[in-house]
């Protein structure tokens, strides 16, 4: 059996930088020559490594989910609290509002496909639902604590707050107002506790 050549790149590094590309500009405005450019990859190693487009964009919505959610869950398990972490969650995005005029790459996904390509929406739904099963964790905390009431309905609340977040970042991509943003945490939050 014959071996192929050595990879003679980072994996991880072109897969970040066909990541950020998608993040600017989109899955359909993205064509090939901008992601061997940003990759610096030859169009063999491109699809001796990734296979087409779209199967890098799947490892794109794969990779983006791992690193937002290891961040979610670092924060979730050194938070002392369960309402604090989802206040602080929320509130950092606003604060950050000013640097993430991309958006949200998953919000962006949907936005863009919707339900037209079966992979891909089969992709995103797996990452929201990981984005769910943490706030689910956040609640239980809040739950231990007695933060909220012990009747609710982790699943309920859970998609309630993906819905949020996912709104949230469309109208900060959409120019929302610092203090409009901030009074839609105060409501969201209210009707958690």
């Amino acid at each position: 059996m014959t071996l192929g050549r050595p990879l003679e790149f980072d994996p991880k590094e072109a897969l970040d930088a066909a990541m950020q590309q998608f993040w600017n500009q989109g899955y359909n405005a993205t064509s090939l020559q901008d992601l061997l450019t940003c990759t610096e990859l030859s169009k063999s190693s491109f699809y001796q490594t990734f296979l087409s487009k779209e199967d890098l964009f799947l490892n794109c919505i794969k990779y983006y989910c791992e690193q937002r959610a290891k961040e979610l869950e670092d924060k979730l398990a050194t938070s002392s609290s369960g309402i604090k972490y989802i206040y602080l969650v929320f509130n950092s995005i606003v604060e950050n509002s000013d640097n993430t005029h991309n958006g949200c790459l998953l919000v962006n996904t949907v936005n863009e496909f919707g339900q037209r390509n079966k992979n891909v929406s089969k992709r995103v739904k797996n990452s929201l639902k990981i984005f769910e099963n943490i706030f689910k964790k956040a609640l239980l905390k809040a739950q231990d604590k007695k933060e909220i009431s012990k009747n609710i309905n982790f699943n309920t609340y859970a998609f309630y707050l993906v819905s949020s977040l996912c709104g949230l970042q469309t109208m900060i991509k959409n120019g929302a107002k610092k203090k409009d943003l901030q009074n839609h945490i105060k409501i969201m939050m209210h009707t958690i506790q």
